[in-house]
């Protein structure tokens, strides 16, 4: 039985490349001299330019035909930005190429993935990418990594997508874009991106390279979540997803119980993207950057709140239970309009497209 089309891993690993050369690059600006508001600057200018535009790239976009060569446009600014010395115009092309390479393979993945685990796996990759580059730093691993980004790169321009017999497109008389549901949806991407940086998990000042441990924390609840969707559907999802993050919050000090409400949260985000395709079918590519920009702006909001005021225990809780509840409403709402089931059907569940 075939897990996932191989069309599918492709842009995945790239995923990795990608996110991986953009944090490498802009970790690196901390040997120059440039002084820690210049690298602030930098830092949020990067996230701004790699998040904000997805979904006015997603809207002008979604509709064309090639997203493969695109999405490898963008993976090719990444790679120029990599390699140019000077940092403004570095993050300038890494943030735009990073924003046209994510939506645009996004895109084409929730247009052509019958099931939601490829949904899962594409995002998941990327956050090994950002650990790996916030964790280790040497010109071997940057050219060796650069060579194989190259190829694989090369090598998605020839992806056949159009081989493959399945398009997302709603039945009839679902075509509408659902707003109040899509409200909600947003909303709960915006509260775990707010979450990130406002948690204290205080492990992470006595672990070895805890950023690369949180990143595959993120990578297994990510990867998995889509296949978890597929196998026991989303209602049961959003409860264990929901129980475990509400358990783990209260330990912040042991490393393991922590990292396992990291899994648990990150459980969520094939989720969010089924969810979007269900609820604006005819608009994926802006809806999958308004799921991107909306994170961003939630991690602002969340590390701007953790500057101005220390962090209160009581506000995690608070914070899973309404995203919580958000999904909750969404699923009922999409059963509501007879877009999504509670439970996966049998004859969905025999292979992962």
């Amino acid at each position: 039985m075939k897990v996932m089309k191989k069309e599918f891993w492709i842009p995945s690993l790239l995923h990795f490349f990608v996110d991986f050369f953009s944090v490498y690059v802009v970790v690196s600006f901390k040997s120059l001299a440039i002084s820690p508001e210049g690298l602030a600057l930098l830092t949020v200018g990067y996230d701004a330019l790699a998040f904000l535009p997805q979904p006015v790239l997603g809207a002008i976009f979604e509709k064309y035909k090639n997203l493969k060569y695109l999405g490898a446009i963008g993976c090719l600014l990444v790679m120029l930005g990599a390699l140019i010395p000077e940092a403004i115009t570095a993050i300038i092309l890494l943030g735009l190429g990073n924003a046209l390479f994510h939506v645009c393979d996004g895109t084409v993945i929730l247009e052509k993935s019958k099931k939601a685990a490829p949904l899962g796996v594409f995002i998941s990759f990327g956050s090994l990418g950002l650990g790996l580059a916030l964790s280790f730093a040497n010109s071997y691993m940057f050219f060796i990594l650069l060579g194989l980004f190259v190829l694989l790169t090369v090598f998605s321009c020839f992806l056949r997508y159009e081989k493959i017999d399945f398009l997302f497109v709603p039945e009839k008389g679902k075509e509408k874009s659902l707003l109040i549901p899509l409200i909600f949806i947003v909303l709960g991407v915006f509260l775990r991106g707010f979450f990130g940086p406002y948690n204290n998990n205080t492990w992470t000042s006595s672990a070895t390279y805890p950023a690369l441990l949180t990143a595959i924390a993120v990578f297994i609840g990510k990867f998995s979540g889509g296949f978890v969707l597929d196998f026991i559907g989303g209602l049961p999802l959003i409860l264990v997803s929901g129980v475990l993050s509400f358990v783990c919050v209260f330990f912040p000090s042991l490393a393991f119980v922590s990292l396992l409400g990291v899994v648990g949260v990150n459980l969520l985000m094939a989720l969010t993207m089924e969810f979007v395709r269900r609820a604006m079918p005819r608009h994926l590519g802006f809806g999958f950057g308004l799921l991107a920009a909306f994170l961003f702006v939630g991690y602002i909001f969340g590390f701007s709140l953790k500057s101005l005021l220390p962090f209160q225990s009581y506000l995690a809780p608070i914070l899973i239970v309404v995203n919580t509840a958000t999904l909750l409403y969404c699923s009922w709402a999409l059963k509501k309009e007879a877009r999504m089931d509670f439970f996966p059907r049998k004859e969905q569940t025999n292979e992962h497209s």
